[in-house]
């Protein structure tokens, strides 16, 4: 019987190139849809620098998990009106570390930047999805420095760069639409 079915597979399996080509594409985005789809927890015993060092390099958030993160770094909170969107800022600690959150009223965070003594370190863009639209980490004085990634909305990779404390090292790949990012 084993026989028999193994048989009648090949005289039913056709191999086309496109379709076979389309299919890999759907079950990688699919793939990435379902495992992007909920944000990782931060670890709740990690310091503030290894917290904002594992948010900046998120692809996707989901708001309500970031703020509840950042609350609990937070010894200070402030909400005022920012042109079309609300800004919150935490301080942490002494004060010298501070998160700047804007968001929508509906609490989905659209740019976080993180700052130590007035020195934007990072800082990151969402579009309203929670995927970020680009990755740029910082020097210690505030500069762009390391591989940079930009990305469209679905998730899938635009761009990638480096910086060298500030200078762009004019190395950017750009990917056609739905190629998809390799940690």
């Amino acid at each position: 019987m084993l026989r028999d079915a193994l048989r009648f597979i090949p005289e039913t399996v056709v191999y086309n190139k496109n379709k076979m080509h389309k299919t890999v594409q759907f079950l990688v985005l699919i793939s990435f849809l379902f495992g992007c789809s909920k944000t990782e927890r931060p670890e709740p015993n990690w310091d503030i620098d290894q917290f904002q060092d594992w948010l900046f390099k998120q692809k996707r958030i989901e708001s309500e998990i970031i703020f509840e993160a950042i609350e609990n770094y937070s010894t200070d909170k402030k909400t005022e009106p920012a042109s079309i969107v609300l800004k919150t800022t935490y301080k942490c600690g002494d004060g010298s570390k501070v998160f700047m959150v804007m968001h929508d009223e509906e609490n989905e965070i659209r740019y976080i930047e993180y700052l130590i003594d007035d020195i934007k370190r990072n800082s990151i863009e969402y579009f309203r999805n929670g995927v970020a639209t680009g990755i740029f980490l910082r020097d210690s004085v505030g500069n762009r420095h390391g591989k940079y990634y930009c990305f469209h909305d679905d998730g899938s990779i635009r761009t990638e760069g480096e910086y060298e404390h500030g200078k762009d090292l004019k190395n950017q790949i750009n990917y056609e639409e739905g190629e998809y990012w390799k940690e």
